[in-house]
C-alpha cells in the first residue's frame, strides 16, 4: 500500500480560465504537433501555436496548416485508413503517410485569417504572422475534449 501525505496546491494558477478575455498576443511560432503516443502515420501537422496573455495568465492556441482526408469524407471500399489511438478518428494513409485534404487545409488559413482581423488587421489586409505580436483581441476560453481551448476570438469592441 501506498501512504501519501495531504499538501495544499501553492502553486499559482498561470492558464486563462473559462470566460472570455482581452488579452494581448505574446508571440505566433511555427511548430509541429508532437504525439504523445504512437500513431501509424509517420508525418507531423505543420502549425502555429499562437500565446495569448492577460493579467499574468496565458494559453497558447495551435492552429493547424494542414488537414486530412478522413473516413466520413471517403466512399471507395479501396482506400486505407488507420485510426489515432486516443481520438479514434480514421485518417487516410498512403505509404505511411496521412493524405491531405484541401478544403480542411484552407480551414487552419481562414482562422488565422480571422484572428488577424480580430486583432484589428483591415480587412483583406496582408500581413506577415509576426505582426500580430503585441495585438489585442478577445478570445473565449472553454473546454473541448477534455481540454481548456480557445474556442473564439472576437473583434475588440
Amino acid at each position: 500500500m501506498i501512504r501519501i501525505k495531504s499538501h495544499k496546491r501553492t502553486a499559482p494558477v498561470t492558464i486563462l480560465g473559462i470566460g472570455d478575455h482581452l488579452c494581448k498576443i505574446e508571440s505566433v511560432e511555427p511548430c509541429f504537433n508532437t504525439e504523445n503516443v504512437d500513431v501509424p502515420w509517420t508525418d507531423r501537422t505543420p502549425q502555429i501555436a499562437i500565446k495569448y496573455v492577460s493579467g499574468g495568465k496565458s494559453i497558447t492556441q495551435w492552429v493547424a496548416l494542414k488537414g486530412y482526408i478522413q473516413i466520413e469524407d471517403s466512399s471507395r471500399d479501396s482506400d486505407v485508413f488507420k485510426a489515432h489511438p486516443i481520438s479514434g478518428i480514421k485518417y487516410m494513409v498512403v505509404d505511411g503517410r496521412r493524405v491531405e485534404d484541401k478544403e480542411k487545409t484552407k480551414i487552419g488559413l481562414l482562422i488565422l485569417a480571422h484572428i488577424a482581423y480580430c486583432s484589428g488587421v483591415e480587412n483583406d489586409s496582408e500581413i506577415e504572422l509576426s505582426d500580430l505580436v503585441g495585438r489585442e483581441l478577445l478570445i473565449r476560453v472553454g473546454h473541448h475534449a477534455g481540454q481548456l481551448k480557445v474556442i473564439k476570438t472576437f473583434k475588440r469592441k
